[in-house]
């Protein structure tokens, strides 16, 4: 007898169904199936694979025996390198600052900032004057 054809049309796909005569096969094993024999520290229930078993035909080795398996983000770089160019800067400042090593303007620049203060506080204080007044 031959093989019955089934065929989809929403996924184009075609099955091939075996003849009357051949069992279909099947993933779970049948009751006349042999297993490996116990080795004498494996547990009860267990059993052990034979070789070239799928278990020793496929095995993939683990990512620690494959270089460590550490990967470091581009992002984790970047602010590495932001985090240490900010400790060195504050370290030259730190250092500038300890030897009293000011540029020039920086006096008159310290100066003017000073003078802008009391007189941005004086202006301030004429406003609430005037606003407590009720002009």
């Amino acid at each position: 007898m031959g093989a019955s054809v089934s065929t989809t049309s929403t996924t184009g796909t075609t099955t091939y169904a075996p003849s009357e005569g051949t069992p279909a096969p099947s993933s779970a094993p049948s009751a006349g199936a042999t297993t490996a024999p116990l080795s004498a520290d494996a547990a009860p229930g267990a059993s052990t694979p034979a070789p070239g078993g799928p278990l020793t035909r496929g095995a993939r080795t683990s990512t620690s025996a494959r270089g460590g398996g550490t990967h470091i983000s581009a992002l984790a770089i970047v602010l590495a390198a932001l985090g240490a160019a900010l400790a060195l800067a504050c370290a030259g400042w730190a250092l500038a600052r300890r030897r009293a090593l000011e540029p020039h303007w920086w006096l008159s620049l310290r100066h003017s900032v000073a003078e802008a203060e009391y007189r941005a506080s004086s202006t301030w204080a004429e406003f609430t004057d005037w606003a407590r007044l009720g002009h």
